[in-house]
C-alpha cells in the first residue's frame, strides 16, 4: 500500500491549492509592509543582487553542482545503453579516427546502439560525442555536460533577465533547476544535455540580433541551429523552424537578407560533418551509422506508427531479447488511432517530473501564464508546443520525458508569467482596497523593489523545498548503477593481468552490461556475452586471457579452464595480450 492511502484525500487535494497560494501570501505580506525600514533595506539588497552581473554565473554554478552531486550518486558511469554509445564513440573521435575495426567474433560483443561488425562506432550522430571528446581527453568524462549545464543556468537567467526582470528570472531558474526531469536526464551522458544548451544560446542570439542586427549574433544562431540538427536531428528541425521564419521575416521587413548569406555558410559547414561522418564510417556518403544501424538491428525502431515487421539483418543477444520486445511491443501499439490516448499520457508524465509532488500548484500558475503571453514569449511557447507534437510520431513510454527538456525553460518562464499576473491583479485588488491612487502611484517604484525581494525569497523556498527531490533523484541513480559499479569493481579485483569477462544476465530487464572499449589490444579485461557453449571459440581466439564466467542473477564468479588445443580444427589467427 502507497504511504499516501493513510493520508485522508481532502489533504492531497488541499496542498496544490496550499502551493498556489503561498506565493501570493508572500506577496501580499511584503506588499502590506514595504514601507518598513527593514523591508525597504532588504528591498534594495535584493536589487543589487538580482542586477549583479554575477547572477547569471552564480545560478548556473549552482545548478551544476546540484546536478553534479545528483550524478555523482552513480559515480558519472555511463549507466544505460544510450550514454555508453556516445562516451564510446567520443573516446574514438579522441583517437583522431571515425570509426575502428571490427571486433573478432562480434557477436559475442553486441552491444546496444552499437556497430561491432563491419566496424565498432556508435549509430548516433555524432554532434553531442564530438562535444565530449574534451572529457575524455582530460580524463573527467562528465566534464562537458556538467558545463553545459553550467551554461544553460547561465543563460536562462541571461535571457529571462533581459527580457523580463531580475527576479522574474531569478524564479524562472529555480522552478526549471529544481524539475524532476531536469534532475533525472540532464546529468547524463545523453545529447539533450547538448541540445538543452543550444536552443538557450540560440534563442539569446536571436533576440540580441532582433534588438541589435549584428552579423556575429546571426552566425551564432546559426551554430546553434547546425549543431542541434547534427546531434538531435529531429529536435534540431523543430529550433530550426521556428527561429528561421522569424529571423527571415525580421530581416525582410529591415532589409537584412544579406545578413542571412553569411550564416547559411557557417551553418551548411557544421552540418557537412553528416556526410563526411557517414563516409568515414559507413562507406557511403548518404548512408548515415544511424539508418545503417536501424536496417541492420532494429528496422522497427523509426519514426511512424505501427510496427514495421521488417526481420533485421543482424539478432542481439539473447539477454538483450527482452528490451527489444519490450520497445517493440511500445511501436506496435502506438498508432494514428493511438494518438489521443498516447498525447495524454506523454502530457501525465510531463506534468509528474516538472509538477512533482507539492510544486503540483505551480501547475495553475502555468495555465495562467497561457494567457498573458507576449509575442516574443509565444515564439518559445510554440517551438515548445512543435516538439511536443513532433515526437508524438514516435513511440516511447510516457514516463520518458527526456524528449522535452528543451521546452522547460519555456514551461519554466510560462510559470512565473502566471505568477507574475496572478500578483499584478492582487496589487490591483489591494490598491482598491483603500489606496488613493496618488499614493499607489507614489509608491510604485517601492514595490518593484518589493518584488525583487518576493523573488529572492520565493526562489530559495524552491531550492529547499526541493531538497528531498534532489536527494531522491540521487538514491535512484546509486541504486540503479549498483550492479555495473559491482561488476566494475569484480574487474578491479581480479587477479590476473590479462582477462576475459564472460557476463551472463538473465534478468527479465537488464540495463545492458556488456561495453566495448575503445583501445581493446591495451585493455586488461575485455567485457563479451555469454553465448553458452559458443564460449570456447573466444578462449581459442585469446588463450593468454585468464577467462571468468561472472552470473549477474546467482552473483557467482567461476575461474574458467584453459581451453585444451585441438590441432585438428581450424582457428582464426590468436590474439595475444600486450
Amino acid at each position: 500500500m502507497a504511504s499516501h492511502d493513510f493520508i485522508p484525500q481532502g489533504s492531497l487535494m488541499l496542498e496544490p491549492v496550499a502551493v498556489f497560494l503561498t506565493p501570493l501570501l508572500v506577496a501580499a505580506i511584503v506588499a502590506r509592509y514595504e514601507q518598513h525600514a527593514m523591508i525597504i533595506r532588504a528591498s534594495r539588497f535584493a536589487d543589487a543582487v538580482l542586477a549583479s552581473r554575477w547572477l547569471p554565473p552564480a545560478c548556473g554554478l549552482i545548478s551544476a553542482f546540484l546536478m553534479a552531486w545528483v550524478w555523482s550518486g552513480s559515480h558519472f558511469i555511463p549507466n544505460i545503453a544510450d550514454e555508453s554509445a556516445y562516451v564510446l564513440q567520443a573516446e574514438i573521435f579522441s583517437k583522431g579516427t571515425w570509426s575502428l575495426a571490427a571486433r573478432p567474433l562480434p557477436e559475442f560483443f553486441e552491444q546496444m546502439h552499437v556497430f561491432v561488425t563491419p566496424f565498432v562506432a556508435s549509430k548516433y550522430f555524432p554532434g553531442q560525442s564530438f562535444l565530449l571528446v574534451p572529457g575524455i581527453l582530460v580524463g573527467f568524462r562528465p566534464l562537458v555536460p556538467l558545463l553545459l549545464i553550467f551554461g544553460s543556468g547561465l543563460l536562462i537567467v541571461a535571457l529571462s533577465r533581459r527580457i523580463t526582470n531580475g527576479w522574474v528570472a531569478l524564479l524562472v531558474w529555480a522552478v526549471w533547476t529544481t524539475a524532476r526531469a531536469n534532475l533525472r536526464f540532464l546529468p547524463t551522458y545523453f545529447s539533450e544535455t547538448t541540445t538543452v544548451f543550444l536552443w538557450l544560446l540560440g534563442w539569446w542570439a536571436l533576440y540580441d540580433w532582433y534588438l541589435r542586427p549584428r552579423r556575429r549574433t546571426l552566425i551564432l544562431l546559426s551554430l546553434c541551429i547546425a549543431w542541434a540538427l547534427i546531434t538531435r536531428p529531429l529536435t534540431g528541425l523543430v529550433f530550426a523552424v521556428p527561429a528561421i521564419t522569424v529571423t527571415v521575416w525580421s530581416a525582410r521587413r529591415r532589409g537584412l537578407l544579406l545578413q542571412i548569406r553569411y550564416a547559411l555558410l557557417v551553418g551548411g559547414a557544421v552540418i557537412c560533418i553528416v556526410p563526411l561522418w557517414s563516409k568515414f564510417t559507413t562507406g557511403h556518403w548518404s548512408q548515415t551509422p544511424q539508418s545503417l544501424y536501424t536496417r541492420t538491428y532494429m528496422p522497427w525502431d523509426a519514426i511512424g506508427f505501427g510496427l514495421d515487421s521488417t526481420p533485421p539483418l543482424r539478432a542481439m543477444p539473447a539477454n538483450q531479447r527482452s528490451e527489444i520486445e519490450g520497445f517493440m511491443a511500445l511501436h506496435q501499439s502506438h498508432t494514428v488511432g493511438s494518438l489521443p490516448h498516447d498525447a495524454i499520457v506523454r502530457l501525465v508524465g510531463l506534468h509528474s517530473d516538472v509538477f512533482t509532488t507539492w510544486r503540483a500548484g505551480l501547475a495553475g500558475y502555468f495555465l495562467l501564464g497561457l494567457l498573458s503571453l507576449s509575442p516574443i514569449f509565444a515564439i518559445g511557447g510554440i517551438t515548445a508546443l512543435l516538439l511536443f507534437v513532433a515526437y508524438l510520431s514516435y513511440a516511447h513510454p510516457g514516463f520518458w520525458t527526456i524528449y522535452y527538456l528543451e521546452a522547460l525553460p519555456v514551461v519554466a518562464m510560462i510559470t512565473v508569467l502566471g505568477f507574475v499576473l496572478a500578483m499584478t491583479w492582487m496589487g490591483r485588488n489591494m490598491e482598491r482596497g483603500g489606496e488613493s491612487s496618488e499614493s499607489a502611484s507614489a509608491r510604485h517604484g517601492e514595490r518593484e523593489g518589493a518584488g525583487s525581494l518576493v523573488g529572492i525569497v520565493l526562489a530559495i523556498a524552491l531550492l529547499v523545498g526541493s531538497l528531498p527531490v534532489v536527494r531522491s533523484e540521487r538514491a535512484i541513480r546509486s541504486r540503479s548503477a549498483a550492479l555495473r559499479l559491482g561488476l566494475w569493481d569484480v574487474m578491479a579485483r581480479l587477479p590476473t593481468p590479462c582477462n576475459l569477462l564472460i557476463v551472463r544476465d538473465e534478468r527479465k530487464a537488464p540495463r545492458t552490461m556488456v561495453t566495448n572499449d575503445a583501445d581493446p589490444a591495451r585493455a586488461r579485461t575485455w567485457l563479451v556475452n555469454d553465448l553458452g557453449s559458443e564460449n570456447v571459440r573466444l578462449q581459442e581466439l585469446v588463450p593468454d586471457r585468464a577467462a571468468y564466467l561472472i552470473d549477474v542473477n546467482a552473483r557467482t564468479l567461476i575461474a574458467l579452464p584453459p581451453v585444451q588445443d585441438d590441432p585438428a580444427r581450424p582457428h582464426p589467427p590468436r590474439l595475444t595480450c600486450p
